[in-house]
């Protein structure tokens, strides 16, 4: 019986020491030493039939990659093109449409962004008037100096679509 309970006592122990390391492991992941904001906002547009987006950034803290994906309503809103901001003169830049209304952005940087500012200019297209949300979703960044992964807040913004072309 002494022998039996050692062993459940054993395997107990076991077990919270492998709980203390998951927790350990998964916790890491979430805490990020720097936070990157990225905000979407309107820069021109209706009397085209079609909208400037400046996605900006602030506390970029040695920003080396950024991989964003832009979300908008296809039913108001088309894809026209992307491109670099001031911020990236020194960036690979690229952009990939996944699905109509969705939009993939990634950079990379042979220096590290530090100011904050324009990242890149999204160009949309209106197709129907109305209101609709453009969001900013599956975002990574990795600084600079070591590729530690950043965290990321992001603003949406609300555009009011006023005219289609």
């Amino acid at each position: 019986m002494i022998v039996q309970g050692l062993g459940e006592c054993y395997r107990w122990s076991l077990r919270i020491i492998l709980a203390y390391i998951l927790f350990g492991l998964l916790g890491i992941g979430a805490v990020f030493s720097q936070t990157l904001n990225l905000a979407i906002e309107q820069a021109s547009g209706s009397s085209s039939g079609s909208y400037n987006l400046l996605i900006t950034t602030s506390r970029p803290d040695g920003v080396g990659a950024l991989e964003v994906e832009l979300v908008f309503n296809a039913m108001k809103l088309e894809f026209d093109s992307v491109s670099a901001g001031p911020l990236l003169a020194n960036a690979m830049f690229d952009y990939k449409v996944i699905s109509p209304g969705r939009v993939r952005v990634d950079l990379i940087s042979n220096t590290p962004i530090e100011k904050e500012g324009v990242l890149f200019i999204a160009k949309l297209r209106v197709l129907e008037p109305g209101s609709t949300m453009i969001q900013i979703e599956n975002s990574e960044a990795w600084t600079h100096s070591n590729l530690h992964e950043m965290g990321i807040e992001t603003q949406s913004l609300e555009l009011i679509v006023s005219r289609a072309t």
